[in-house]
C-alpha cells in the first residue's frame, strides 16, 4: 500500500480501538437496542418484524421500515444479538469513514486530501459518539446515505436508484433526501448551470417514490396527528430535548470550529468562486439537514451529524482553493502549517470524548438492572404490566417478556402524551390516593424504581418505602420492584 493508504489504516485502528474503550465501560448495549433485538427476535420467529406488539403500551399496533432489522436479523444467525447491538456500530462507523475517503477521492482525486478529511472526521466528537454502542436504522441510513452522494458523483444512476429504495426501506430520513434534491435544482438555477434531462428524472422519481412509500407507512399517523406527525408523536417535554433548535453556540460545540469554518467556505467558494456541480449536490443536503435542524423538524443530534459530514466533504474543496492561493505566493509552506493546525484543533476537540465519556454509560443499563429484568418473570406473572422509566421499557418487554407502560418508540403509540404525563405523576405525586387512583386506571400491579428513575425523579423512593400499599417483592443494590397492595374502591 502507499503511503496515504497505511495512513488510513491507521486512522481507523485508532478509531477502532478508541470505540472499544468507551463501549466496554459499560456491559451492556444502550437502552433503545432492545426495541431492535425485539424486531430480530420477531423476524428470525415469524420472519416478519413486529406489527401488533403484544407487550409495548400494554398492546399496541407498531411500525418500523424494517431493512435494518431484517439485515440485523441475518448477521444475528451467526452473532449473538446483545454483542451485535454493542459492537457492531462500530463497524458501521469504520464503513462511514471509509466512504468519507471514497467519495472524497472522487471528488478530488487527492488521496492524502482525502486521508485528511478522514482524519478531521475520526477526530470529531458528534461523529465518534453517535451511534455508539448501539445500533438504530439511522445508523445504516447513514451509510447508505454516503453511498447515494457517491453513486451520484460518479453517474452510477442505477445505483443511485437501488441504493435511494434501500435509504427509503430504512428510515424515514429519506425525506430530507427530497428537500436535498430540490435545493439542488435551486442552486443549480442559482450559478446559471444547466439541469440535465437524465438529472433531473433520477431526482424526480426518486422523490415521489420516497414520498409515496412515506405517505403509505405513516398514514395512519399522518390522519390521526396532520401536522403533529413531524414529531413523531414524541411527548411534548421530550421534543424540547430531542427537536430543540440550532443555536450559533450550539453549532460551535457540537459541530466543531474546524469542519464548520471550512465547510461554510467551502459553501462560499463554490457559489461564488469555483462552481462545481458535484460540490453543490452536498452542499443542497447540507443545507436541507441544516434547515430541518435550526427548525426543530429533526432530531438535534441527527441532524447535525449529517451537517457535519455534509461539511468535511465540502472541506476538501475549501482546502484546494487554499492551497491554490498559498501556491501563488511566497510562502507555499503556510499550506503545510494550516494543515497541521487544522489538525491541531481537532485532536484539542477530540479529548471532549473522553471529558465526557460518562454519557455513554449513563445510556445503557447496569448490570443491576438487567439483573432485575431477568429476574422479574419470577415475580411478575405473565400478562402483567410493569411501569418503569421509560428507556427501560424496551428491557421490559425483551428480557422480561412482560408489559411495559410506555417505551421510546412513540409512532402509533397509543395516547403517548397522557401516559408520559401519568407515569410522571406516578412517580413524583406524594400522594398515595393520586398515584393509586392512575395505577388502577391502567391495571398496572408492579412498580420498577432503579437509579435512572430516581435521577429524574427524586421523590419517588418516599413514596413507595414508606406505604403499606406497596410491597417490595424484590430488590438489587440499585433497583427496587414494588407490588400494589392496596385497591382502590371508588
Amino acid at each position: 500500500m502507499k503511503l496515504p493508504q497505511v495512513l488510513l489504516v491507521l486512522i481507523l485502528v485508532g478509531v477502532l480501538a478508541s470505540k472499544l474503550y468507551v463501549v466496554t465501560l459499560t456491559p451492556n448495549p444502550a437502552y433503545d437496542s432492545y426495541y431492535g433485538m425485539r424486531q430480530v427476535d420477531s423476524i428470525l420467529d415469524t420472519g416478519t418484524p413486529l406489527i401488533h406488539d403484544d407487550l409495548s403500551y400494554q398492546g399496541r399496533t407498531t411500525f418500523s421500515n424494517p431493512l435494518t432489522y431484517y439485515v440485523l436479523a441475518f448477521f444475528s444467525l451467526f452473532i449473538p444479538s446483545v454483542a451485535l447491538f454493542k459492537f457492531g456500530g462500530i463497524l458501521l462507523s469504520l464503513v462511514v469513514l471509509y466512504l468519507i475517503y471514497h467519495t472524497s477521492m472522487k471528488l478530488y482525486a487527492k488521496p492524502w486530501l482525502s486521508v485528511f478529511l478522514v482524519a478531521v472526521a475520526a477526530l470529531n466528537p458528534t461523529v465518534f459518539n453517535t451511534h455508539l454502542n448501539t445500533i438504530i436504522p439511522s445508523s445504516l441510513f447513514l451509510i447508505l446515505f454516503l453511498l447515494i452522494l457517491d453513486s451520484f458523483i460518479q453517474q452510477k444512476y442505477t445505483s443511485f436508484v437501488t441504493l435511494t429504495v434501500l435509504a427509503t426501506l430504512t428510515s424515514s430520513l429519506s425525506l430530507v433526501l427530497v428537500l436535498g434534491f430540490l435545493f439542488y435544482f435551486i442552486l443549480l438555477k442559482l450559478e446559471a448551470l444547466k439541469v440535465k434531462k437524465t438529472e433531473f428524472e433520477l431526482l424526480f422519481f426518486s422523490a415521489v417514490f420516497i414520498i409515496w412509500y412515506n405517505l403509505i407507512s405513516y398514514k395512519k399517523l399522518f390522519f390521526a396527528l396532520g401536522s403533529q406527525s413531524i414529531w413523531q408523536n414524541i411527548p411534548f417535554e421530550l421534543q424540547s430535548t430531542l427537536f430543540a433548535g440550532i443555536s450559533i453556540s450550539a453549532a460551535l460545540t457540537f459541530i466543531g470550529i474546524v469542519p464548520l469554518v471550512l465547510g461554510i467556505y467551502g459553501i462560499y467558494s463554490s457559489l461564488f468562486e469555483k462552481r462545481n456541480r458535484k460540490v453543490l449536490f452536498i452542499i443542497s443536503f447540507a443545507l436541507s439537514f441544516g434547515l430541518l435542524t435550526w427548525l426543530g423538524f429533526l432530531q438535534l443530534t441527527e441532524g447535525l451529524l449529517y451537517i457535519i459530514i455534509s461539511f468535511i466533504l465540502v472541506s476538501g474543496h475549501s482546502l484546494l482553493q487554499i492551497q491554490s492561493f498559498f501556491d501563488k505566493t511566497i510562502a507555499p509552506w503556510m499550506t503545510h502549517a494550516l494543515f497541521a493546525l487544522v489538525i491541531i484543533l481537532s485532536l484539542v476537540s477530540f479529548t471532549t470524548i473522553f471529558i465526557y465519556k460518562d454519557a455513554t454509560v449513563l445510556d445503557a443499563p447496569s448490570a443491576d438492572e438487567v439483573e432485575m429484568m431477568n429476574m422479574i418473570p419470577n415475580f411478575v406473572p405473565e400478562g402483567e404490566t410493569v411501569i418503569a422509566h421509560i428507556k427501560q421499557g424496551h428491557m421490559i418487554s425483551e428480557i422480561a417478556n412482560r408489559k411495559n407502560f410506555y417505551d421510546e418508540h412513540f409512532v402509533l403509540a397509543p395516547r403517548s402524551q397522557q401516559r408520559y404525563e401519568d407515569a410522571r405523576a406516578v412517580f413524583l405525586s406524594q400522594s398515595q390516593t393520586h398515584v393509586l387512583s392512575i395505577l388502577h386506571n391502567y391495571g398496572v400491579r408492579y412498580v420498577l424504581v432503579s437509579d435512572l428513575t430516581r435521577k429524574e425523579y427524586p421523590t419517588t423512593t418516599s413514596l413507595f418505602a414508606a406505604s403499606d400499599c406497596f410491597d417490595e417483592i424484590y430488590a438489587t443494590a440499585t433497583t427496587k420492584l414494588y407490588k400494589v397492595q392496596c385497591i382502590l374502591r371508588t
